[in-house]
């Protein structure tokens, strides 16, 4: 389990051994889009700009004129092949998760959930819960917190938690990550710095 709580530089392992993870190098890098210069439209050599007033055309220039355009900016298909069809996916398995009764406070559910090679966990405001790919419950819910329940009284990712949780797999690394935010509060319900973001 590693947790990492802003702003302190400091992370804490708890792992038997290291992983190293090798990750890709960018091959190149480019212009975002709205730096570089549109492309003029029409033929080479051709006028590149249309006619100040669209509709002193006559309808056989519109139509000509659009059949070009549309040669150039929409992608054709091959010639005798029928368009394929527009039929969504079938969706997958479907079950029940955490419900209003079992997702912990808040009135805002905050649901976020991530599917690995053999789980599906879910974390709902500041519970969580794993499943199988057929939605048996294997354990939970819990609480966000418990993972840092055997962390000092004084680290606030293990009494502070506040919700609005991140579940995702690492796939790079077979790995869980789990997130929220940290942050103490006064008699009077308002916030107090500093804020944490605790992940594991």
């Amino acid at each position: 389990m590693v947790a990492i709580v802003a702003p302190a530089p400091a992370v804490a392992a708890g792992s038997d051994h290291a992983r190293i993870v090798e990750l890709p190098s960018a091959v190149g890098h480019d212009s975002i889009l709205a730096a570089t210069a549109p492309v003029a439209k029409g033929p080479r050599g051709g006028r590149s700009e249309l006619p100040p007033n669209r509709r002193d055309r006559t309808f056989a220039e519109r139509k000509e004129a659009r059949a070009f355009e549309d040669a150039l900016w929409i992608p054709q298909k091959e010639p005798g092949l029928p368009a394929p069809p527009l039929i969504a996916p079938t969706p997958g398995l479907n079950f029940d998760g955490l419900d209003s009764s079992v997702s912990g406070a808040g009135g805002v559910p905050d649901t976020n959930g991530d599917v690995g090679p053999n789980h599906y966990v879910q974390i709902v405001n500041k519970l969580w819960k794993v499943f199988d790919k057929n939605g048996l419950s294997l354990g939970g819910p819990f609480t966000e917190n418990v993972l840092w329940s055997n962390q000092p009284t004084s680290d606030p990712c293990r009494d502070e938690d506040r919700g609005d949780p991140v579940v995702l797999y690492d796939q790079l690394a077979d790995r869980w990550l789990l997130s929220y935010f940290a942050f103490a509060e006064d008699a009077n319900q308002n916030e107090l710095p500093p804020f944490y973001q605790c992940l594991a």
